[in-house]
């Protein structure tokens, strides 16, 4: 096991240089791989919306405890908001002590500002009015607290929603089979994704941002090798920096192709699993 996920990694890996070579040197010719690219991304984003649903649910009726959640929703809310302000922080920094120069910037277009009111902005952020609006990767939000009161419903339901508890978890294992399927076909849908990209934002990261870009590679690779190993050092000593490192190479090159936290998080949850979270 240990082999194959060191070899699925290099994989993954090879098909970033691969694409990135492609990229460079074939340019137009490489753009008709943009829909081998684009297909798992998608497939990525599809898996978005049934997981985070069934995941949450199944979660929160394995909880002793409504305390338990608070303590578990109030734990979160704490390391978000300081890796939050160190990763700001550590960017900011980064940037400032380093100045790169940049020549030409490419002029921003005006937005026009409309006024909104608040309350109306946090029903919109927590809710959606009608049910098929959850079913939406741009509904997350009210999509997870609908989730997790339905787990709720669950757990008060006890010997009467053992049979639906059983169900979810088992659609949750089943979602997960469906992630690994789909990392077989990652490497090429990297690789395609990876050589369209070098083929269209090459010119303009050679050229106006160069610097910007180089910084910014440099602060990412630092940050992420020195803080994420303090963050789970912090978790769990040595043991919990072996155990992140062991499988956080999925997770890492699915977030470099897809750009998005939304499209790595069906990879995340089976990499949380993986690590025994």
């Amino acid at each position: 096991n240990k082999h194959l996920k060191w070899k699925s990694s290099f994989t993954l890996l090879l098909a970033i240089a691969i694409g990135c070579i492609l990229g460079i040197f074939f340019k137009d010719q490489v753009k008709v791989l943009k829909p081998l690219g684009d297909i798992f991304i998608n497939l990525m984003f599809m898996m978005v919306v049934p997981l985070v649903f069934f995941l949450i649910t199944t979660s929160i009726t394995k909880l002793g405890s409504s305390k338990q959640f608070g303590k578990i929703i109030k734990t979160t809310l704490m390391i978000f908001l300081m890796t939050s302000f160190l990763s700001s922080l550590f960017m900011m920094g980064s940037l400032s002590l380093i100045k790169p120069k940049v020549e030409n910037v490419i002029p921003t277009t005006e937005t026009e500002i409309t006024e909104s009111n608040i309350g109306d902005k946090i029903v919109e952020t927590i809710t959606v009015k009608d049910f098929p609006e959850l079913l939406s990767k741009s509904h997350l939000l009210p999509l997870m607290i609908f989730a997790s009161l339905f787990g709720f419903g669950i757990l008060k339901s006890k010997e009467k929603g053992a049979t639906l508890k059983a169900l979810l978890e088992s659609g949750t294992e089943v979602l997960l089979k469906m992630i690994d399927i789909i990392m077989y076909y990652a490497p090429i849908g990297i690789c395609a994704y990876f050589a369209n990209l070098i083929a269209e934002m090459g010119p303009e990261l050679i050229g106006s941002y160069a610097a910007y870009f180089i910084v910014y590679l440099i602060a990412c690779l630092i940050y992420f090798l020195l803080f994420y190993s303090f963050y789970a050092f912090l978790t769990n000593g040595k043991t919990g920096v072996k155990t992140f490192w062991k499988h956080i190479s999925a997770s890492t090159f699915t977030s470099l192709a897809t750009c998005s936290s939304i499209g790595t998080l069906p990879v995340n949850m089976e990499t949380t699993k993986k690590m025994g979270i």
